[in-house]
């Protein structure tokens, strides 16, 4: 079950629109986050099939990528890749799907 709404939305929208778009955001979240999880594993597997030793990249490496992962993406900054490049695909797959979702 969702957590209720606290904020109430910028855009005109019915509250039961509302929560769909924000379930459709967590969604999103969830199934970004779960595709980066299958890369990073499968990535593992192939690494450690080689039989070489692995390097390990230095912690502070690590901080700054886990940092650039989570990054939150304002619509008015950010023009490049990253996680604004893969909403907007999720948006243009939703509207092949229902076009009537955004409306």
């Amino acid at each position: 079950m969702n957590a209720p709404l606290t904020a109430a939305p910028k855009i005109e929208c019915s509250p039961e629109e509302w929560a769909a778009r924000v379930d459709l955001a967590c969604a999103y979240r969830a199934v970004a986050q779960m595709r980066r999880l299958e890369m990073s594993c499968e990535t593992q597997v192939l690494a450690q099939s080689g039989g070489a030793k692995l390097i390990f990249p230095p912690m502070d490496v690590v901080r700054k990528t886990s940092a650039q992962t989570t990054q939150i993406v304002h619509k008015e900054k950010d023009t490049g890749d990253g996680p604004a490049m893969l909403w907007a695909a999720v948006r243009r797959w939703m509207e092949q799907i229902d076009p009537s979702y955004m409306h």
